[in-house]
């Protein structure tokens, strides 16, 4: 499991294997969201996925958008 996989913990919450972020989105709605900020492109449900597994990082403009539509600081986002 990465750091970042880790460090994206607190901000979503787990029940059972249903993961809700803590503005209330599923990951696929997550995932949606991201795909269309990004030009329809870069992200899909997979790749979010692998993200919060710890399997894969997201580049620099997944990482923003994930960080806008969560609504995080630029110190939370650090």
């Amino acid at each position: 499991m990465s750091h970042l996989s880790h460090a994206l913990k607190k901000y979503y919450t787990k029940n059972g294997k249903r993961i809700i972020f803590k503005n209330g989105f599923t990951p696929a709605k997550m995932a949606i969201q991201m795909w269309e900020r990004l030009g329809y492109s870069q992200v899909d449900g997979s790749v979010l996925s692998r993200v919060l597994s710890g399997t894969r990082l997201f580049t620099p403009s997944q990482l923003d958008v994930f960080v806008d539509i969560l609504g995080l600081t630029s110190g939370e986002s650090k």
